[in-house]
């Protein structure tokens, strides 16, 4: 890097909160999500600074993305030649109590959970002889459900509930070990393929999960910690969490797959209200059209009634009833089916006229090999 690029990069400076990694203009104090103080963070520099050179037992390759706490990159295992993805810390992050112990928590709670189908594996946590933290996670070449759902809108029904059903194994693994996710979003669950082409599903990202062995509050008291549109009533309100937050933040996940928006208004401040209150619409009020069985809509809401006691207590028990709900609606059906409810089936949007457009399909079944994408900056 040139001198002069150098020069222009330390004079080019942000503000990044220690706790969720939230980037603000310099002029800004606290977390607009959390209320912490921000620290002083440079600006992203030009090119890629760590290509070519070793982390840990690991070479680089190339930077696959950035956020406010760290960098995520290709690289590879020597001696094995496995590709991997290396989480780096940001330098100013890493200098501070908070981020540190945060990064040090995400790989705790990875080694905790150990090895599954379902949930990024670790594979290293350390820092080098010059000071750069990271962590070294499973590499998932393929892309977020968010990206999907960017693209398609919403899902077949069998698709979102072959989703739910894999997240919810990964998420049932690491509530008996005693972790809360608390960030359950289409950003961090990781759309892969399986051998027999379907979609293979990772959750990643336990950077803020809740765990029983924590020692040191890493939030301020009375602040709510997660991503504000899939909150429980609960962690919006920073009350205590426990595995039903997790299933709550699941059937929003669930309901935005099958009716392509959330069961409440996202563009205006009342959002969290309808959450506190249990005032969230229903699927045959978000698509009216699509004529959802009873038994499907029962299921979603028991997921996301407002009161944990009155939600599922176990996450593979809301699959469960919201796969059996889906096979019996579609054998029910079948190719008898009206032409509009056949093309929601398959995750089509009717024409106007009522038909299907031509080459609707590809909410259907799993894209083509996409560009790689790996755990959360």
């Amino acid at each position: 890097m040139a001198s002069t690029d150098v020069t222009q990069f330390n004079a080019l400076a942000v503000s990044v909160c220690p706790c969720c990694g939230a980037r603000y203009p310099g002029a800004a104090r606290f977390c607009a999500k959390d209320g912490t103080p921000l620290r002083a963070q440079r600006a992203e520099p030009p090119g890629d600074v760590l290509a070519g050179r070793d982390v840990g037992r690991f070479r680089i390759l190339r930077r696959l993305g950035a956020g406010g706490m760290s960098r995520v990159y290709l690289a590879e295992e020597h001696g094995t030649g496995r590709r991997c993805a290396v989480k780096t810390l940001d330098p100013d992050i890493a200098a501070s109590a908070e981020g540190l112990q945060r990064f040090r928590r995400e790989a705790t709670n990875h080694a905790r959970i150990g090895a599954h189908p379902h949930i990024c594996a670790l594979l290293d946590f350390g820092s080098t002889a010059d000071g750069v933290v990271y962590i070294a996670l499973e590499y998932v070449d393929g892309e977020p459900l968010a990206a999907l759902l960017r693209r398609a809108g919403s899902l077949p029904p069998a698709r979102a509930a072959a989703i739910v059903r894999q997240a919810a194994g990964g998420l049932a693994v690491a509530h008996a070990h005693g972790l809360v996710h608390r960030d359950l979003k289409p950003e961090n669950i990781l759309l892969g393929r399986a051998a027999d082409g379907s979609d293979h599903v990772t959750l990643i990202d336990f950077g803020i999960a809740k765990s029983p062995l924590d020692t040191q509050r890493l939030t301020s008291t009375g602040i709510a910690v997660g991503t504000p549109l899939f909150m429980s009533p609960e962690q919006l309100a920073a009350d205590a969490v426990d595995a039903r937050s997790d299933i709550y933040s699941l059937g929003l996940v669930t309901f935005l797959m099958l009716a392509g928006s959330l069961p409440f208004p996202t563009d205006t401040p009342d959002s969290m209200t309808r959450r506190m209150l249990g005032q969230l619409q229903r699927l045959d009020e978000v698509r009216p059209e699509v004529g959802w069985p009873a038994a499907l809509q029962d299921a979603l809401g028991d997921a996301l009634a407002p009161a944990p006691d009155e939600r599922y207590a176990r996450v593979e028990d809301f699959a469960r009833d919201l796969q059996a709900a889906v096979s019996a609606w579609s054998v029910a059906r079948g190719p008898s089916a009206p032409i509009v409810e056949r093309a929601i089936l398959r995750g089509v949007a009717p024409r106007a006229d009522g038909g299907a457009p031509p080459g609707a399909d590809a909410a259907a079944s799993p894209p083509s090999s996409t560009s790689p994408r790996t755990p959360a900056a």
